[in-house]
């Protein structure tokens, strides 16, 4: 009993007194007590304290007494399992009662509903359930508003007469874009900002607050024959590029009577009521949320320049887009200037611009730079990043030279590179461009804050006749390991002069001349 007990303790020994007995802790008396029970615990703690430790309960010499303990303390044992069994029993049986019972309910509901005839449910306004948990909330429009009045004659009549000279009032619009600019939209408002670009889905995502600089290093073999003596091998080398994170905002003035036109006339031919597209929507999905889209991809991220604004003031002229950040293309032009990124540029056999290229040398330029890139990025399926006009170049030079007398018609070939592991893509914001590059997909990286969800517009003002919408972001992009990247790069190209080549300057129309900050 003695050993059982020192196993349950965890301990090899008892503790003595000064008068060299064997005493029991208090916690591990209590731990006696609620194992083997009370009256277990006091039977061995009587023994123990009779007993030295060369007299003891498991050795004494008094053969009747330690037989006597020996078998009360087994006693004691029988009876407190016996005790704990039927209280076991007990609460088995009391909670098959209460399942019984449980059971029995159940039946009778069952019952009763089998002989109910079955009704359907009503319908609910979810714009009653507003601010309780789980339910969602429907923007409820205001009809008293004086634009939506309009707006009512019009969809009724479908004759524009009805609104003529109506306008919106400024602190009805702020009110509803208050009413609006709710979490739920905010979420998808970001989540097209970072993801909606036509050219994100390349990028891998990446967090961080105003820079970001890889930790990964190229390394050179490190197996070889074993020698008794250390002959140290393996060289790494690690040319981390600083991918800068840069903050953006928007200040967009939105004069109500300019937009109620447009926004009439897109009810009527989309078929809808105020209430399914009232126009603060209109306005972020169909004005504010495309441009911002736009701005990123054909002015930003591939062909943007960073240039600080300094000593701004309050009412001065707004800054380009192209302004707020540098793109791929920048940072490719300014790697090969500097020399100092570690990235890879090419330099074919022979002069060479796409534009004035005949089909046998785009094809000839193509297959050089594919055969260029280093072995050990072979195996990578990479992409290789280019403008639309090039892949264009590419597709008819192919079909022109290949398909003749081939039988072939329509297309011909496709964007994977004869015998390689690389894929020809163009992506809209390298338009124009006769840049080529190629990277592993992890080491083309866009940046954004972590901290910036869900405030895109985050504030809105009125101001005389106008509605002014604040908004604000982080988004920066880059190749954190020059290494990896292979580019071809040809002298004397300025990514940021295509930009107004093709869309002029940032504050105009297409087609427009002269500039006008009257607002939108």
């Amino acid at each position: 009993m003695m050993a059982v007990v020192l196993r349950l303790l965890g301990i090899s020994a008892f503790k003595k007194d000064a008068s060299s007995k064997m005493v029991l802790e208090e916690a591990q008396e209590t731990k006696l007590k609620e194992t083997f029970g009370d009256k277990f615990a006091s039977l061995f703690v009587q023994g123990l304290s009779e007993h030295t430790e060369s007299n003891s309960v498991t050795n004494s010499s008094a053969a009747t007494d330690a037989g006597g303990l020996g078998e009360q303390l087994a006693n004691a044992l029988r009876e407190h399992n016996a005790q704990s069994l039927d209280q076991k029993m007990e609460t088995v049986l009391t909670e098959m009662a209460n399942l019984k019972t449980k059971n029995q309910n159940l039946e009778t509901l069952v019952a009763k509903l089998s002989g109910t005839e079955e009704t359907l449910p009503e319908a609910i306004n979810p714009n009653e359930f507003k601010g309780k948990a789980g339910v969602p909330v429907v923007m409820k429009v205001n009809k008293s508003m004086s634009a939506y009045a309009s707006l009512e004659k019009f969809r009724q009549t479908g004759s524009a007469t009805s609104y003529a000279g109506t306008t919106i009032d400024v602190s009805e619009l702020k009110t509803e874009f208050g009413t609006f600019l709710n979490v739920q939209r905010n979420i998808e408002i970001i989540t097209q900002l970072f993801q909606g670009f036509t050219s994100s889905k390349y990028f891998r995502q990446v967090l961080a607050i105003t820079e970001y600089r890889a930790s990964q290093a190229l390394i050179t073999s490190v197996v070889q024959q074993f020698t008794s003596e250390w002959t140290p091998s393996g060289k790494t080398k690690f040319t981390p590029i600083i991918v800068k994170n840069r903050r953006h905002k928007i200040n967009v003035p939105i004069k109500p009577a300019d937009v109620l036109d447009s926004y009439i006339f897109f009810l009527y031919e989309e078929g809808l009521s105020p209430d399914q597209m009232p126009i603060t929507k209109y306005i972020i999905e169909n004005l504010v949320k495309p441009q911002i889209l736009q701005d990123i991809e054909l002015r930003m991220i591939f062909k943007g320049k960073y240039n600080e604004a300094t000593d701004v003031e309050e009412n001065d002229a707004a800054t380009p887009p192209e302004d707020a950040m540098d793109g791929l293309e920048t940072i490719l032009v300014e790697a090969k200037t500097s020399g100092n990124k570690g990235i890879n540029f090419f330099v074919p056999s022979f002069a060479f611009n796409y534009l004035t290229a005949t089909d046998e040398q785009i094809l000839k330029f193509t297959s050089e730079f594919v055969a260029w890139i280093k072995p050990m990025y072979r195996g990578f399926a990479m992409n290789i990043h280019c403008s639309f006009e090039f892949w264009r170049r590419y597709r008819v030079a192919y079909k022109n030279v290949w398909g003749q007398g081939s039988g072939q018609v329509g297309d011909f070939g496709t964007d994977k590179v004869d015998f390689s592991n690389n894929t020809l893509v163009p992506l809209d914001g390298m338009y124009g461009s006769p840049i080529l590059f190629a990277t592993p997909a992890a080491n083309m990286v866009r940046l954004r804050h972590k901290n910036e969800v869900p405030n895109i517009i985050n504030d809105v003002q009125k101001s005389n006749y106008t509605v002014k919408l604040f908004g604000e972001f982080w988004m920066g992009v880059g190749f954190p390991i020059g290494e990896a990247v292979f580019a071809y790069v040809p002298n004397g190209y300025n990514p940021k002069d295509s930009i107004e080549n093709v869309y002029g300057e940032f504050d105009q129309f297409p087609g427009e001349t002269g500039s006008d900050d009257s607002g939108a």
